[in-house]
């Protein structure tokens, strides 16, 4: 009964300590996506060449990987590539559709994936940005 209780205990510890170390990385997560999503801004198309760019932003448990194609200074398409977030729910691909519409980065977030929403502006507009 005693080893059953240590076995216990330890089993208790080992699941608290994992959900102190998840809770620190969300924090970090979100950290992350509130400072990067501050610098989103319009971007001055008219500076953009054709081309494809490659726009990469996240931690933790919200990552996206994107195309934006860029045809006579306007944002054609955004491709996501790779995404890692929460579930299908919080994917936010609606995203990409509304930048192209909006021709900017900055838009309006998809309700229920705001986290989503914001890593996939933020891989927009470096992708735009970034040289």
């Amino acid at each position: 009964m005693k080893k059953v209780l240590i076995v216990l205990g330890i089993i208790i510890g080992v699941m608290i300590l994992g959900v102190v170390i998840f809770m620190m990385r969300f924090q970090q997560m979100q950290k992350y996506t509130a400072e990067n999503f501050l610098r989103v801004t319009n971007v001055d198309m008219t500076q953009i060449p054709d081309g494809v760019y490659n726009g990469k932003a996240g931690d933790f448990v919200s990552t996206v990987n994107l195309d934006v194609a860029v045809n006579d200074h306007k944002i054609g398409a955004v491709v996501i590539k790779e995404q890692l977030c929460g579930g299908p729910k919080y994917e936010a691909r609606d995203m990409t559709n509304k930048i192209v519409l909006a021709q900017s980065p900055k838009t309006d977030v998809v309700t229920g994936a705001s986290g989503s929403s914001k890593i996939i502006m933020i891989a927009v507009y470096d992708a735009l940005t970034t040289k």
